[in-house]
Protein backbone atom coordinates (compact mmCIF):
# COMPACT_ATOMS: atom_id res chain seq x y z
CA UNK A 1 0.00 0.00 0.00
CA UNK A 2 2.98 2.33 0.93
CA UNK A 3 3.93 1.41 -2.96
CA UNK A 4 0.48 2.73 -4.50
CA UNK A 5 0.60 5.86 -2.19
CA UNK A 6 4.24 6.77 -3.58
CA UNK A 7 3.08 6.25 -7.20
CA UNK A 8 0.09 8.35 -6.64
CA UNK A 9 1.30 11.20 -5.00
CA UNK A 10 4.97 11.47 -6.77
CA UNK A 11 4.44 9.24 -9.98
CA UNK A 12 7.36 7.25 -8.38
CA UNK A 13 8.32 4.88 -6.01
CA UNK A 14 11.28 4.36 -3.64
CA UNK A 15 12.53 1.61 -1.13
CA UNK A 16 9.58 -0.90 -1.18
CA UNK A 17 10.88 -3.60 -3.84
CA UNK A 18 12.33 -6.35 -1.06
CA UNK A 19 10.15 -9.01 0.78
CA UNK A 20 9.05 -8.21 4.28
CA UNK A 21 10.42 -9.44 7.49
CA UNK A 22 8.37 -12.00 9.16
CA UNK A 23 7.48 -9.68 11.99
CA UNK A 24 6.20 -12.56 13.96
CA UNK A 25 9.17 -14.10 14.45
CA UNK A 26 11.06 -10.72 15.57
CA UNK A 27 8.63 -10.54 18.15
CA UNK A 28 8.92 -13.97 19.34
CA UNK A 29 12.55 -13.42 19.04
CA UNK A 30 12.23 -10.73 21.44
CA UNK A 31 10.05 -11.81 24.10
CA UNK A 32 7.01 -10.95 23.03
CA UNK A 33 4.02 -13.33 21.56
CA UNK A 34 3.92 -13.13 17.18
CA UNK A 35 1.24 -14.49 15.27
CA UNK A 36 1.34 -14.26 11.32
CA UNK A 37 -2.68 -14.45 9.75
CA UNK A 38 -4.02 -14.92 6.73
CA UNK A 39 -7.74 -15.33 7.41
CA UNK A 40 -9.99 -13.53 9.34
CA UNK A 41 -10.37 -16.65 11.54
CA UNK A 42 -6.67 -17.06 11.78
CA UNK A 43 -7.36 -13.45 12.55
CA UNK A 44 -9.65 -14.11 15.21
CA UNK A 45 -8.07 -16.45 16.84
CA UNK A 46 -4.98 -14.70 17.51
CA UNK A 47 -6.70 -11.55 18.64
CA UNK A 48 -8.43 -13.63 21.19
CA UNK A 49 -4.86 -15.03 22.01
CA UNK A 50 -3.55 -11.95 22.39
CA UNK A 51 -5.89 -10.11 24.83
CA UNK A 52 -6.33 -13.29 26.64
CA UNK A 53 -2.09 -13.15 27.16
CA UNK A 54 -1.67 -10.27 28.84
CA UNK A 55 1.47 -9.62 27.17
CA UNK A 56 2.82 -8.07 24.25
CA UNK A 57 2.30 -9.30 20.93
CA UNK A 58 2.61 -8.34 17.04
CA UNK A 59 -0.05 -9.44 14.51
CA UNK A 60 1.39 -9.96 11.26
CA UNK A 61 -1.59 -9.55 8.94
CA UNK A 62 -1.23 -10.30 5.14
CA UNK A 63 -3.57 -7.95 3.79
CA UNK A 64 -4.58 -9.20 -0.19
CA UNK A 65 -4.76 -6.86 -3.09
CA UNK A 66 -8.43 -7.40 -2.88
CA UNK A 67 -8.34 -4.88 0.19
CA UNK A 68 -6.38 -2.24 -1.58
CA UNK A 69 -9.62 -0.82 -3.28
CA UNK A 70 -10.79 -0.11 0.01
CA UNK A 71 -7.73 1.68 1.12
CA UNK A 72 -7.77 4.85 -1.01
CA UNK A 73 -8.38 8.55 -0.42
CA UNK A 74 -10.73 9.05 -3.16
CA UNK A 75 -13.99 7.60 -2.12
CA UNK A 76 -13.96 5.64 -5.34
CA UNK A 77 -11.40 3.15 -4.37
CA UNK A 78 -7.38 3.21 -5.34
CA UNK A 79 -7.87 2.96 -9.74
CA UNK A 80 -10.07 5.79 -9.66
CA UNK A 81 -7.86 7.82 -6.96
CA UNK A 82 -4.96 6.97 -9.27
CA UNK A 83 -6.57 7.98 -12.50
CA UNK A 84 -7.67 11.38 -10.70
CA UNK A 85 -3.97 12.11 -9.50
CA UNK A 86 -3.08 11.48 -12.86
CA UNK A 87 -5.22 13.81 -14.99
CA UNK A 88 -5.27 16.27 -12.31
CA UNK A 89 -0.97 16.32 -13.03
CA UNK A 90 -1.19 16.39 -16.65
CA UNK A 91 -4.09 19.07 -16.29
CA UNK A 92 -1.67 21.25 -13.97
CA UNK A 93 1.56 20.31 -16.57
CA UNK A 94 -0.21 20.84 -19.87
CA UNK A 95 0.87 24.28 -21.56
CA UNK A 96 -1.80 27.28 -21.72
CA UNK A 97 -3.55 27.06 -24.77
Amino acid sequence: MIKLYQLSTYLESGLVEFDNPDFAAYARACGADGHRVETLEEFEHAFRAALSSGRPTVIDAKITRWAVPHYSPSPEGVIAGLVETLEDRLRSSSPPE
